[in-house]
């Protein structure tokens, strides 16, 4: 399955992004739940942030971003960069190589 990194971009001021982030963290959590988020977080500087996921399509990304509470209410924008994970701490053991 490809992995993603999502990295996003504050497209509003900081403060407006913060009244959204505790909807925006749910989101995140559901993810989680899902089984599709390996690792998220704020960029520092808080600019925007950086999300690894798998998904099986670029349109399945597409539409997870989309969905994105930050997207939804015009706060942030993605750039997608899709990859063949290989290598894992979590998956040390059965790395392909």
């Amino acid at each position: 399955m490809p992995a993603y990194v999502l990295l996003s971009e504050y497209t509003a001021p900081l403060q407006k992004v913060d009244e959204a982030r505790k909807v925006h963290l749910e989101w995140i959590r559901a993810l989680l739940a899902q089984r599709q988020l390996i690792v998220a977080g704020r960029r520092l500087p808080p600019s925007g942030g950086v999300i690894v996921v798998v998904a099986d399509s670029d349109e399945e990304v597409e539409a997870l971003t989309a969905s994105d509470p930050y997207v939804v209410r015009g706060l942030a924008r993605y750039r997608r960069i899709p990859f063949e994970a290989m290598f894992s701490l979590a998956d040390s053991d059965r790395t392909k190589v």
